[in-house]
């Protein structure tokens, strides 16, 4: 891989993907989502946007997964995470659509511990008396009263 490849039109990419004539592909990290790298006829390049010609970006990892298998009509392909700073676990990510893509993550979650047959359910009463003594702790602690 040469050390700038060619930006690649996003129509002519898919011209190439209907031809076939695209061997391989790489998801490449970038410091704000992912881009992808395209081999064919022993060329190589990233997809690029046609007007103002840029790099596509997408920004969630599924997204861009999903256009190298629904456009590129490729199963498989690699990842190159490299220059992607690292995650911050436990805290959502700051980009929108990968904020997005935490919350699904985080909801979905959420409804297979509700759907668990040993999850414990409490009444809104009771619920709310929890909230209510967590304020008046807080209010006491720090001088209010009660």
């Amino acid at each position: 891989m040469g050390s700038h490849p060619a930006l690649i039109d996003g129509d002519i990419v898919r011209g190439l993907a209907l031809a076939r004539r695209i061997d391989a592909a790489t998801v490449v990290g970038q410091t704000d989502g992912w881009s992808v790298l395209v081999r064919f006829d022993g060329e190589e390049g990233l997809v690029g946007t046609r007007r103002p010609k840029q790099l596509r970006v997408w920004h969630g990892l599924d997204s861009v997964a999903g256009y190298v298998r629904s456009e590129l009509g490729l199963s498989r392909f690699d990842v190159d995470a490299g220059s992607r700073p690292p995650a911050d676990s436990g805290r959502p990510p700051s980009m929108a659509a990968d904020y997005d893509d935490w919350a699904r993550a985080d909801i979905e979650q959420a409804l297979r511990e509700a759907d668990d047959p040993d999850a414990v359910w409490f009444g809104n009463e009771t619920v709310m008396n929890e909230v209510a003594s967590v304020f008046a702790a807080a209010r006491a602690a720090r001088g209010d009263g009660a």
